[in-house]
């Protein structure tokens, strides 16, 4: 905080979820702790140091992890810049890998993307003071800032407040997500959209009409 004027929380770029026991069986895990990466920020800390969609976090260093707020936690309290040892279980293997933490200030500067304008759509990352100002949940998806008038977004009854979790069924933590997933949809004109507002959530899907 002295250094930079502000305070820098963590980040390594990844979508997670908890793993429910039915799932543990198909991710070949003794039990259901972990929590599993269910999406990889392009370029982004974790995407860098090798670390793949499907891998299950067991451990950040010498802290266990058992579900996604303790990653966050970890992660969150960790230095920029600093090295860390996430452990995790691959294709029923552990395996170690080094990640370099970025900075949560670098994601929240990514724009949306031209493509997701063309849909009428303005997203930002969710962080503290956004998740106390929708009810949202940080790392959990994208925030509608700004719907087109007359574009498909408001054709399809997406408002300002609303929150994307996924884009084409891929989850999206951050605005860097969310542009990757939605390169998908250039040559489609298409996206689908899981879309909710506290604890409710529908499928939509945009169509850009030319």
């Amino acid at each position: 905080l002295i250094e930079t004027g502000k305070v820098q929380r963590g980040y390594v770029g990844i979508g997670m979820q908890e793993i429910s026991a039915d799932m543990a069986e198909f991710f070949k895990l003794e039990n259901n702790k972990g929590v599993l990466i269910t999406s990889i920020t392009e370029d982004g800390p974790a995407d860098k140091a090798g670390l793949k969609k499907d891998d299950v976090v067991i451990g950040i260093d010498d802290k266990k992890v058992e579900d996604p707020q303790d990653l966050k936690n970890i992660v969150g309290f960790t230095a920029p810049e600093t090295e860390v040892e996430f452990a995790v279980i691959r294709n029923g293997k552990e395996k170690k890998v080094i990640v370099k933490v970025g900075s949560k200030a670098d994601s929240e500067l990514a724009d949306t993307s031209d493509l997701g304008k063309k849909f009428g759509l303005t997203v930002k990352t969710i962080d503290a003071a956004v998740a106390d100002q929708h009810k949202a949940t940080e790392g959990e998806g994208v925030v509608v800032v700004e719907v087109k008038p007359g574009s498909p977004a408001a054709r399809a009854g997406i408002r300002g407040g609303m929150v994307i979790f996924s884009v084409n069924r891929n989850e999206v933590a951050d605005v860097g997500q969310f542009n990757e997933a939605m390169k998908e949809s250039e040559e489609s004109k298409k996206v689908l959209l899981l879309v909710g507002t506290g604890r409710y959530a529908q499928y939509v899907v945009l169509q850009i009409k030319e």
